[in-house]
């Protein structure tokens, strides 16, 4: 099963697990109309050492609390301490939902924007697969700055939502909802450029082989 309904399971009472969470009230938000236990569309991270097998026992496996204004919280059962909720929408996280990046990016179409969840430390992606990726895009050896040149990323199938997550100043700028996100070539280095709902002026992000940084 890729989901299991377990608002009225007897066997598990979600409203203790729930209350009994560090941050209940930021869970609870506007209220809980329904709660499951859903694999979602990032990989689990200990897939190899626990021998776990598909078809979705290679996928996280997460609790989700749906909210009566749309939204829903995921919260990973852990042994240890609990990973931090997530908070975002169910589309974004079924497995069989079209997506611009899978496993594990969070871009979604909300409100006719795309949007970026927060996401957890096993998510992230390091600045080497970013310039990798951004190699293939777009060759670089035209040392000018040519926005017709530039390639949209919001659709692209690398997770540059993650990409953008390991960063302190990259998990700003996605907590302010993301609008549109380009890159081009630019005086010997990439060029990132994004516009958000709260600075809808477009911000530049540098990104070479020895990191990234926004830039003006």
């Amino acid at each position: 099963m890729e989901v299991m309904d377990l608002s009225f399971a007897e066997d598990f009472d979600w409203r203790d697990y729930v209350c009994n969470h560090s941050t209940a009230q930021t869970i609870v938000g506007p209220g809980i109309w329904k709660f499951e236990g859903r694999f979602v569309n990032t990989l689990e991270p200990n897939r190899k050492s626990h021998g776990l097998l598909g078809p979705f026992g290679v996928w996280r496996f997460d609790f989700v609390a749906l909210r009566t204004d749309g939204t829903a919280v995921r919260l990973h059962p852990s042994q240890g301490n609990e990973a931090k909720p997530i908070h975002g929408v169910l589309s974004t996280w079924r497995l069989h939902e079209v997506r611009a990046s899978t496993p594990g990016a969070a871009i979604a179409a909300m409100d006719g924007a795309p949007t970026f969840d927060v996401l957890g430390r096993v998510d992230f992606v390091s600045n080497k697969r970013a310039f990798e990726r951004a190699t293939q895009l777009f060759p670089p050896g035209v040392d000018t700055w040519d926005p017709a040149r530039e390639h949209d990323l919001t659709g692209d199938q690398f997770p540059w939502d993650r990409w953008l997550m390991g960063r302190p100043w990259g998990k700003a700028l996605a907590s302010e909802t993301l609008t549109s996100m380009t890159i081009g070539w630019h005086k010997e280095s990439f060029r990132i450029r994004v516009t958000t709902l709260a600075k809808p002026g477009p911000i530049n992000i540098r990104l070479s082989t020895s990191g990234s940084w926004l830039s003006r």
